[in-house]
């Protein structure tokens, strides 16, 4: 189970990440794409085709 603390370990790691995308494009915040990409493959997920599935059938749970 996550905890707050690995939370904020998680976000402090990956927050410092540049984002390359033009500031217009951007529907989501970059930490958010991260942490979803890392769930779906921790789940299974081997494309990005996957990668979208799963974050379109958990978009909820994750934004919790």
């Amino acid at each position: 189970m996550l905890t707050a603390n690995t939370t904020d370990t998680f976000i402090e790691n990956f927050n410092q990440l540049e984002d390359p995308r033009i500031e217009i494009k951007k529907l989501y915040p970059l930490i958010e794409i991260v942490f979803l990409v890392v769930c779906a493959k921790i789940c299974g997920a081997e494309s990005f085709r996957e990668y979208a599935r799963f974050g379109q059938a958990k978009i909820i749970l994750l934004q919790e």
